[in-house]
């Protein structure tokens, strides 16, 4: 059987063709030692070709990987949005060679994500006329925006407020506040380090989550992963187009649009994948996203916490 996108580029490699005569194929895979019955060693899965492959063969095989592993991407794409749900029912289904594992499309799309995002933000607000420097804002001020003395005032004033407050506020605004505000482009590059990780860790939340609204359909954890997966990885394709557009006609209609769009979606794969009623899966739904935001709420304290006390000492 030939693998996807392989016959783009056998045509030209067919014997005739000029060069040297390929040596006959081996009877035992070169690999395990396997008696070979077919395209594949039946043990291991190495592809059967001779010991010493022409340049041809070489090219060949590399530009199958690339053209399948192209294919794959786009067919797993495709039915991510076109079809919400329908590629987790086919993961649980045991259909699986077609389409890229949910793990790994789930940390190709997310890389390539915070790869994209982060500049077009930066384009959209320099639009807007309102660029910004750094994610983290302190009532309302941006505190990487600030010189050095207005940063010191800045942490001053916090200092002086928290005076007539418990210890654990002291605490907290000497310890955790004040460090951010005076070390600010520090502590957005640590955010920004470790927001991916944060993110990543809501996945399996989320999933823990499904599997309790869900509980009796009776489905492994790991089936609630793989759907949590594709839910998230569809969130961030979604994001990622909607923000280009934004950039494009310089509007915020098409982030707008493409948050509905997430819903609406979120909403289709639930109830395609669980089998619920439509008003049943909405309450679901609901009760899911609000469980979500709560956590993830808590996630980013705590994620900023962890950015706060690896700032050195000031």
């Amino acid at each position: 059987m030939t693998e996807p996108g392989e016959h783009l580029v056998l045509r030209s490699l067919e014997p005739g063709s000029g060069g040297r005569t390929p040596d006959p194929l081996p009877e035992f895979c070169l690999d395990c030692g396997a008696r070979l019955k077919g395209p594949f060693c039946s043990q291991c899965g190495q592809k059967v070709t001779s010991q010493d492959p022409t340049v041809k063969q070489l090219f060949t095989d590399a530009l199958a990987d690339v053209f399948s592993w192209d294919s794959r991407v786009w067919r797993t794409i495709r039915q991510l949005l076109t079809k919400p749900g329908a590629l987790t029912l086919d993961y649980w289904a045991g259909r699986r060679t077609r389409y890229v594992p949910p793990l790994r499309l789930y940390l190709f799309v997310s890389f390539l994500g915070f790869l994209i995002l982060m500049p077009l933000t930066r384009m959209r607000e320099a639009q807007e006329g309102t660029s910004r420097v750094g994610m983290i804002r302190i009532n309302g001020a941006a505190p990487a925006e600030m010189d050095f003395e207005a940063r010191t005032e800045m942490a001053d004033e916090i200092m002086r407020g928290a005076a007539d407050t418990p210890a654990v506020i002291q605490y907290l605004a000497k310890n955790l506040v004040r460090p951010i505000i005076l070390e600010p482009r520090l502590a957005d590059q640590l955010l920004n380090q470790r927001l991916p990780y944060m993110l990543f860790l809501m996945v399996p939340v989320y999933a823990f989550y499904m599997r309790l609204l869900f509980r009796k359909k009776q489905k492994l954890f790991v089936s609630h992963f793989v759907q949590s997966l594709h839910l998230h990885t569809m969130a961030f394709i979604l994001l990622m187009v909607g923000t280009a557009l934004d950039v494009l006609t310089s509007s915020q209609a098409s982030s707008l649009l493409c948050v509905l769009a997430i819903l609406v979606s979120q909403f289709l794969s639930l109830r395609r994948t669980y089998g619920n009623g439509r008003f049943k899966t909405l309450v679901k739904m609901a009760t899911l996203n609000i469980a979500h935001l709560f956590t993830l709420g808590l996630a980013m304290i705590g994620t900023i916490l962890l950015v706060a006390v690896s700032l050195p000492e000031v």
